[in-house]
């Protein structure tokens, strides 16, 4: 068995490590390509540039990160930074402070993170389809609040945010650096950060641990939302006009590298599933089973005990079980043994 789970882990790593180097060659090759084509690729100006334009997608990617490790999706992302851009041009066109703008922007977006969080948690609406909703809702929103219309941004201050340059360096392109500095920091190295791997990993499971699930999606959701509203003020800054249409195809980029990040995702939990019980489970019935057995074998107890804390129906519940224990334990420790354990009613 041991050397069974060696070789597991030697695949899991093996794994892991041929797709970044994929990803490290796919680059490599693309940056050759675009070298040859032109002279000017290959400059310190030219990747400052870059670096400046994809901070707008990168602070994006960091809460989108989150939502990804919790188990969750959010394909609304673009259309939350395009109702930020637009609450941005339009408060600065009336004359606020620039401050006042940007403040009124990252309170935007947090508000349409709310709004998904408050869904998904408090209604207990699937997250795919929730976001889908409103992706589309947002979108047309933001189109109402432009009227369609260019909405220019004359104000030098706010200009500087996604124009402007310290050291050499566009200031874009720092905010996106802090962000992924604290975002790895938080991961890392903080009571949140091992909280959202814990809810990605097993939510039952760490519900039973004492994490508040629902609080903890709804904090992820206002933090994607927090980032989003930061990616849709440097975007404002950046064009110095804001139209519909520059965001729509920001809309159409930002959901299509989150649903191919999400699916990624679910991929990979099933993948887990596989491991972990030898098998995909095929019914509900089945998936529920497996995991009570896994966990009655780590716990060393009853599930049922555990989370009823009656003393009573646990006594009755073990010695109902007592001749499939053994079973569920080889079920729970032998990943090749599959789903194949003999339910107790």
């Amino acid at each position: 068995m041991e050397k069974q789970t060696e070789k597991l882990s030697f695949k899991e790593k093996f794994g892991t490590l041929s797709t970044l180097l994929t990803v490290i060659g796919a680059l490599i090759v693309l940056i050759i390509f675009f070298t040859i084509c032109s002279p000017y690729f290959l400059t310190v100006k030219n990747f400052l540039n870059i670096g400046q334009y994809a901070a707008i997608v990168g602070c994006v990617c960091c809460s989108v990160t989150f939502v990804n490790i919790s188990g969750m999706i959010d394909i609304s992302v673009g259309s939350q930074v395009a109702v930020v851009g637009m609450v941005v041009a339009v408060s600065n066109r009336a004359g606020l402070p620039w401050y006042v703008s940007v403040i009124l922007g990252l309170l935007s977006g947090i508000a349409c993170g709310s709004v998904n969080g408050f869904f998904v948690t408090v209604f207990k609406l699937n997250a795919f389809i929730t976001t889908i909703g409103t992706m589309q809702t947002l979108r047309g929103l933001a189109y109402l609040i432009s009227n369609g219309m260019s909405i220019p941004i004359a104000n030098s201050s706010l200009q500087f945010i996604g124009r402007g340059r310290i050291a050499g360096i566009p200031v874009a392109l720092i905010i996106m650096i802090v962000a992924y500095i604290i975002f790895h920091l938080v991961s890392k190295f903080t009571v949140f950060g091992r909280q959202v791997y814990m809810i990605g990993g097993n939510a039952q499971a760490s519900f039973l641990a004492g994490v508040r699930v629902n609080a903890m999606r709804f904090k992820i959701y206002l933090l994607n939302g927090l980032m989003a509203g930061m990616a849709g003020v440097i975007l404002a800054a950046a064009l110095g006009a804001v139209q519909y249409d520059d965001y729509d195809r920001l809309i159409q980029l930002c959901d299509s590298l989150a649903t191919a990040a999400d699916i990624t995702t679910l991929e990979a939990r099933m993948e887990d599933v596989r491991r972990r019980y030898g098998s995909y489970p095929q019914t509900k019935r089945d998936k529920n089973y497996a995991l009570k057995a896994y966990f009655e074998a780590k716990l060393g107890t009853d599930l049922y005990a555990v989370v009823n804390d009656d003393s009573g129906a646990a006594a009755t519940q073990t010695d109902k079980c007592d001749d499939n224990a053994s079973t569920a334990t080889a079920a729970a420790s032998a990943p090749t043994s599959g789903l194949q354990v003999d339910k107790c009613d």
